[in-house]
């Protein structure tokens, strides 16, 4: 529903290069798009600086708000996470239908 929040949970994450200091230097992007293909919000740098790699944890989350208007169903969402460093990433996409 409009102004629910939505988790996304990576759990189990491994592989990241991590530097002598401890830190790892991810880029990961969110995008949400309607059926007609409209961008309803876009974030291409949530990670602009280094992260210490221990405070990653075991998991990583994001979370998504819908915000109230009239959308075409159903809401693509793209997610990706990309090691710099390494150049490898993990991507996943899933459809989200808004009710009101």
């Amino acid at each position: 529903m409009p102004d629910e929040k939505i988790y996304l949970l990576i759990e189990g994450t491994k592989g990241f290069t991590i530097d002598d200091n401890g830190m790892t230097s991810l880029k990961d992007s969110i995008s949400l798009t309607d059926a007609y293909g409209k961008i309803l919000t876009s974030n291409e740098n949530l990670f602009p600086e280094l992260v210490i790699a221990t405070n990653l944890g075991d998991q990583l989350y994001r979370s998504i708000t819908m915000s109230k208007g009239s959308v075409k169903n159903p809401i693509t969402c793209g997610f990706k996470i990309h090691d710099r460093q390494s150049n490898k990433y993990l991507e996943t996409c899933f459809k989200l239908t808004v009710t009101n």
